[in-house]
Formats: structure tokens, C-alpha cells, sequence
């Protein structure tokens, strides 16, 4: 085969290896559409514990399953985001892809890791927020773009959860 040839293949086998990519990521999506609506934030948000921290929003998936990336909702999106932390909840205002609220009754856990589905690092710089959604447990990964901010969130975050479980007790 002359190498034209070859480069010809290639060029076919692109678009139809992208084809294929986005039926599969279509068919993820109709298997997840029984997964509850999105919260919406409060009109009265506010940010009283974390101001906005850039960073990635880096996806969201099953919880357990670092791999399992959720689509519905446009919850597997990966974007560039604000996270924002208030006594009700966390925002993520995402760029080119829909906000993601979870109210503060529905958070779980917090945690440093080295990564999930879309991004890893040598160390342990994505924190995962483990959240309820209906009857789904899911866990969505933020990477700050300053690291030294990653504190402060884990422990705003670990604050909310400490206060809910008390009111839970």
C-alpha cells in the first residue's frame, strides 16, 4: 500500500472513530435519563463561605465507579468553572455548560484524590464531592486553578456537612 494510500485510511477512520464516540456517548445519555432533574440554586445564594474559586469542573460520575461518567444533564461536560460554597450549597457556574447546584442536605462527602474520569494528577490535587441526586450517589471532581485554594474549600465544604449531620443527630 503507498503511503497516500495509508493516509487516506487514517483520514476515513477519523470521522467514523468520532462518529462512533458520539453515538456511544448518546446512548450513555438515554440510559441515564432517568436520573433526577438539577436542583436550581436559591434566588437568595449566597457565598458566604467560598467566594469563587476558578478551576475545572471535571465531571461527575457514579459514585464508586471513578470511570462511570454521568452525561445527563450535561453533568460529564468538562468546562472551566467558578465554584462557589454557601451555607445552602455548591455552585458551579460553568462556561459553555449548564450550572450544577447541590444543596448543602444532599452533600456527603469531600475528599482530595488524584484524579477521575477526564483528569488525573501526580498528586492529589481534584477534590471530589460526593452528592445525592433522587436516588444516586455521584461524585463531582473540581480542579482549582490555584492549588493553595483546595483548603479552604475541603474545609468550608466539611464545615457545611458537619453542621447537617449535627442537625441530623
Amino acid at each position: 500500500m503507498a503511503d497516500w494510500q495509508a493516509g487516506l485510511v487514517v483520514l476515513a477512520a477519523v470521522p467514523l472513530l468520532w462518529g462512533l464516540m458520539y453515538v456511544g456517548w448518546r446512548a450513555r445519555g438515554r440510559r441515564q435519563r432517568d436520573l433526577a432533574a438539577l436542583p436550581v440554586p436559591p434566588a437568595d445564594f449566597v457565598a458566604d463561605r467560598v467566594p469563587g474559586v476558578d478551576g475545572v469542573y471535571v465531571s461527575t460520575v457514579t459514585s464508586g465507579d471513578w470511570l462511570d461518567r454521568v452525561v445527563a444533564h450535561g453533568l460529564g461536560a468538562r468546562s472551566t468553572a467558578t465554584l462557589w460554597v454557601g451555607a445552602t450549597g455548591l455552585l458551579w457556574r460553568r462556561t459553555g455548560a449548564g450550572d450544577v447546584f447541590v444543596p448543602t442536605a444532599d452533600v456527603e462527602a469531600v475528599r482530595r484524590d488524584r484524579g477521575q474520569a477526564g483528569k488525573f494528577t501526580a498528586e492529589r490535587g481534584v477534590l471530589i464531592v460526593t452528592w445525592r441526586l433522587g436516588g444516586r450517589r455521584l461524585d463531582t471532581a473540581f480542579r482549582p486553578r490555584d492549588l493553595t485554594a483546595m483548603a479552604s474549600i475541603e474545609a468550608a465544604i466539611g464545615g457545611l456537612l458537619a453542621k447537617t449531620q449535627g442537625e441530623a443527630a
